[in-house]
């Protein structure tokens, strides 16, 4: 069997992080090496280390999820990975999942699985996605069997050491939210495919690693699917403009009257038009 590598990224999750690699070690799964990437958390991760088959990357300072991931891949690419699976450090995987995902991944072929919620295990968080070229949007669906599909949560992906070297992994400029959104289209437009395999489950603990209360979600949400829908303009047709700023005024509007705090939105639309890409330290600590 040839070698994969599990890539986690780490941030303040340690707990979340040894319960995933549990999982992992009990699954059915073999000849694989687990790069945790430590987004330079303030907890001590040097536990980790401990754990078999599993391989530490301290960054200095929270490069975001993208590049993050990124780094993981170069590392497990020069240790001769021929599979890379980037998993949710906050995820419980089944004992079958990554082998039904190796063996439906190949060098044409992107791969994805069900993902349920960790609080109520039988109901499904993601069941395959599609990106809306009328919208500008991306959902979650619930199919009730494997499938193309247009959007893969980076929740969970793999894909092969040849897809890997000519599609390369995510674009660092969105620091966080919508770099699985631009791996999809970048993937389809460059003619691969997108399989959902509905028999392989993990189970996620949703929002485990971000502080809701900063509005971070809403700021990176606003700002990068501006940015996705300007990079892939060709792939969107005129009316997902329409649709993200009629819903936008109205969300502003809406929330002004409520007195709901709308000011990340805001922000996120004016970053989004001055070119303020990356990381943003008023939201996100």
């Amino acid at each position: 069997m040839k070698k994969m590598a599990i890539i986690l990224i780490n941030y303040n999750g340690l707990s979340d992080t040894i319960d995933c690699i549990n999982s992992i070690n009990d699954s059915n799964t073999s000849n694989f090496t687990i790069y945790v990437v430590d987004n330079c958390s303030s907890e001590s991760c040097r536990v980790l280390e401990q754990f078999d088959n599993t391989k530490v990357i301290y960054l200095k300072e929270n490069l975001g999820f993208g590049i993050a991931n990124n780094y993981g891949a170069e590392e497990a690419i020069k240790d001769g990975a021929e599979y890379l699976l980037c998993l949710n450090n906050d995820t419980i995987v089944s004992k079958e999942a990554i082998n039904l995902l190796r063996k439906s991944a190949d060098n044409n072929t992107i791969v994805t699985c069900a993902i349920y919620y960790y609080s109520n295990r039988a109901e499904l968080w993601y069941g395959g996605g599609e990106v809306s070229k009328l919208l500008g949007n991306f959902r979650h669906k619930r199919y009730s069997e494997s499938k193309y599909i247009s959007f893969i949560s980076g929740c969970c992906m793999m894909i092969t050491k040849e897809c890997y070297s000519e599609l390369g992994l995510f674009d660092p400029e969105y620091f966080m939210y919508c770099e699985d959104v631009d791996y999809s289209l970048k993937a389809i437009l460059n003619g691969y495919r997108i399989l959902y395999v509905h028999d392989a489950k993990i189970w996620h603990k949703v929002g485990q690693s971000i502080n809701k209360s900063i509005g971070a979600k809403d700021y990176y949400l606003t700002r990068n699917r501006l940015y996705v829908m300007k990079k892939y303009r060709k792939y969107f047709y005129f009316t997902a403009w329409i649709f993200f700023y009629c819903t936008r005024i109205a969300r502003i509007i809406t929330g002004k009257c409520k007195n709901i705090n709308v000011n990340p939105v805001v922000k996120g639309i004016h970053d989004y038009h001055n070119n303020k890409m990356g990381k943003l330290n008023d939201y996100f600590q």
